[in-house]
């Protein structure tokens, strides 16, 4: 089970990712604009980059929240689901 730090680090990265993204690919814009050919294609591909660590970012908080709440949900102790007939709690 994935912690709550773990948890919020996850989303911290979700959200300071795009960001992130947004003033780089403004920045290699700028430069390309500015005929810096060389740092502006550098930036697009750092870009590309941080868009791989965010997919995988959001990958993994979906995990850590599946982690969160399955086990609420597969424990005997659990209420049952909504429109569940309880009873085939049980079973």
């Amino acid at each position: 089970m994935a912690s709550t730090r773990v948890t919020l680090y996850l989303l911290a990265a979700g959200l300071l990712l795009p960001i992130a993204m947004v003033v780089l690919g403004s920045l290699a814009a700028l430069l390309g604009g500015l005929g810096d050919r060389g740092w502006g294609h550098f930036l697009q591909r750092a870009t590309l980059g941080l868009l791989a660590l965010w997919l995988i970012d959001l990958v993994m908080l979906l995990l850590a929240a599946a982690s969160r709440t399955l086990p609420r949900r597969l424990s005997d102790d659990a209420e049952p689901l909504e429109g569940a007939d309880p009873g085939q709690q049980g079973s």
